[in-house]
């Protein structure tokens, strides 16, 4: 209950109103639509889409053919590709943030023919692309149309395209609402790794409380998975993280936290949870773990 009511304002204070937005034809007209009340939108529906090909200019799409394609979406196998999406804005007192949620894929985003923020090195091929998951912001002026360019490549997972939405608002309210999700991870991390460390030492004092024991673990396993995805809080820690190592422990976090889960209550409680389920999500936790060692990230993601 203390938990809750020191989470709640973090959480009511910083969400703002979102809405999704619907491009046509790869292209968007937002000079309409009233930042005040709905500051955040997801820039969904049609954007172009040109197949096999890096594009930056507006002039090398020209000399290509377009499909729309609907974002987010994602694609399977390997390629490499580029989204296009002209969007207007509304003449504003700030400029306005994209706030791009982490991909599966490698990606770089032109706007009016300079790279704005990349996430690893898309290129036409695996040996040249430099792959990465990471979260990224950057800025479009207020009052303009501007040509976004999203190229990427994908030669390591098991799914390519854009996964996650796309947002954009003012600057301010969209720092605000990255601090918050960011600041809300932050917190429940220090709750985490307190749990996780006072019973692991409760557990040094007293090695007949198991309970203690797997608790701390399972604690461990909730902290690992949360910094490793959604606003990937380890890279705010940890910006030259390997990017084998954060989605390796993305993995592994989430198979040995379910076996860890189901001892504590096992410990607590007996026979709550049969010992030879118990043994085959272990069997299961250690198979998919010695794949996600072995293999690289484009088998284990399956």
């Amino acid at each position: 209950l203390v938990l809750a009511f020191v989470l709640a304002p973090f959480n009511c204070g910083g969400n703002v109103n979102r809405a999704d937005a619907f491009a046509k034809d790869g292209a968007l007209d937002l000079t309409h639509h009233d930042f005040k009340l709905v500051p955040i939108i997801a820039l969904n529906g049609e954007w172009q889409f040109f197949s096999s090909a890096l594009v930056a200019t507006p002039a090398a799409a020209a000399q290509l053919n377009a499909v729309n394609r609907s974002v987010p979406q994602t694609w399977v196998g390997d390629g490499h590709g580029t989204y296009r999406l002209r969007v207007k804005l509304p003449p504003s007192a700030t400029d306005f943030s994209v706030h791009m949620q982490a991909q599966l894929s490698a990606y770089d985003v032109v706007v009016d023919g300079s790279v704005r923020a990349a996430s690893g090195q898309p290129a036409a091929s695996r040996a040249d692309t430099l792959p990465a998951t990471k979260p990224l912001t950057f800025n479009l002026r207020a009052g303009a149309e501007h040509d976004v360019f999203l190229r990427i490549a994908n030669y390591h997972h098991r799914k390519g395209g854009l996964f996650k939405k796309i947002l954009l608002g003012p600057a301010d309210a969209m720092a605000a609402e990255i601090d918050s999700m960011r600041l809300t991870d932050l917190l429940l991390a220090g709750v985490l790794l307190m749990a996780a460390a006072y019973h692991f030492f409760v557990y040094l004092f007293r090695r007949q409380n198991f309970p203690e024991l797997f608790f701390a673990a399972t604690c461990l396993a909730i902290l690992i998975r949360m910094l490793t995805t959604g606003e990937k809080t380890l890279l705010l820690l940890w910006p030259d993280a390997p990017f084998s190592f954060y989605t390796m422990a993305e993995y592994f976090s989430y198979f040995w936290g379910i076996p860890l889960a189901l001892s504590f209550f096992n410990s607590v409680c007996p026979e709550t949870v049969p010992r030879l389920i118990l043994r085959g999500f272990y069997a299961c936790a250690a198979i998919f773990s010695a794949v996600v060692f072995l293999t690289p990230l484009k088998i284990y993601s399956h």
